[in-house]
Parts: structure tokens; sequence; C-alpha cells
């Protein structure tokens, strides 16, 4: 899946970036596009993002949201939409990022279902923003 995701095709809609150490190291990536959910108000999602835990709390997950959110408006994208399950402690990191509360909805992962929250900003540049 990441070799075709990282293949370049001219047409990509899914901005991925990584970030790295001065000696080449992945530390984290994060990934979005278009929105695949209902909430119409937000055009674009963040898909993905991880940080090594080693890595966390020094500002790396912070530069790929803002790195997300350029490319996103590069596109012509405005808001951002990110689902999160509820008891995960990142929730704390999109609030940090002035994430607003959005709407929850239960997940299935397996068999047993898990409460899920969504943050958002309706302006992608407040992301960006210093």
């Amino acid at each position: 899946m990441w070799q075709a995701q990282l293949t370049p095709t001219g047409s990509s809609v899914a901005p991925i970036f990584f970030a790295e150490s001065s000696e080449g190291r992945i530390l984290g990536f994060s990934c979005a596009g278009p929105n695949r959910g209902q909430e119409s108000e937000f055009d674009s999602e963040l898909y993905a993002i991880y940080v090594l835990p080693a890595q966390q709390g020094r500002g790396v997950g912070r530069g790929l949201v803002k790195a997300v959110a350029a490319a996103l408006m590069d596109q012509g994208r405005s808001a951002l939409i990110v689902w999160v399950l509820s008891a995960n402690r990142a929730r704390r990191f999109y609030e940090s990022l002035r994430g607003t509360f959005v709407s929850e909805r239960p997940v299935t992962i397996g068999e047993p279902s898990y409460p899920e929250t969504a943050y958002g900003w309706r302006d992608l540049g407040r992301l960006i923003a210093p």
C-alpha cells in the first residue's frame, strides 16, 4: 500500500509527509486528503499521523500537521477534520492545536465498538500560523 501511495503519479490527492532526523532516520509521518465522512463543512481529513514515542512532545507532530495543512491549502481546501479514539491520549495533541470538538460516533474494530471523537479546524490557515 505504501509503495503505491509514495509512487509519484502526478494526480495524488493525499499529501504524505515524513519527519526525519539529521541522520535520515524517520521520526514520524502524516497523511491527509479529501474528507471521507459526512461532515460537509470539512473538505479535508487528516487520515493518519504517527510520531515515534521518543520524539513526541518535541514539535515533530505539530510540524507534520502544519505541512499537511499547507499542502491541503495549496490544493484549494479550507477545513480539516480528524477522528481519534476517544480513549486515546492523543486527543490532547489535537486540543493543543486548537481543534474544536465536532462529533462522536462508534467505530467497530474487530468485534467490539469503541467511541471515536472528531476534532476540526474550519480555517486551515490557523494551523499554519505560528
